[in-house]
């Protein structure tokens, strides 16, 4: 993964879970600007301190480096789903359904 999609996560998250470049920097024990200089590619940002962002937009590692982080949630709900039906219901059953959606 290239850095400046690491950025791009970076502000797609803090965006997303509406937290101010301000708020995340002073949550890792940053100067105020230090997000904004990142997300402006003045620097680039250390792995200890991309853990820290991480945790403090609340995602897990998973979630940030997932190949299609945008729709990870949607994704990961849908695979829990099935997970639980195949433990319920007949694999045939299983087929059949998925069959008829795809038409």
């Amino acid at each position: 993964m290239e850095f400046k999609d690491i950025i791009k996560r970076i502000s797609y998250f803090r965006i997303e879970k509406g937290i101010s470049a301000r708020e995340l920097s002073l949550s890792i024990g940053k100067s105020e600007n230090y997000i904004n200089q990142l997300e402006s590619f003045d620097f680039i940002v250390p792995s200890d301190v991309l853990l820290q962002i991480i945790d403090n937009l609340g995602i897990t590692p998973e979630e940030f480096f997932a190949e299609d982080y945008k729709n990870y949630k949607t994704k990961k709900a849908i695979l829990n789903l099935l997970e639980e039906i195949t433990n319920s219901v007949s694999n045939d059953k299983i087929v059949e359904l998925l069959n008829s959606l795809k038409k």
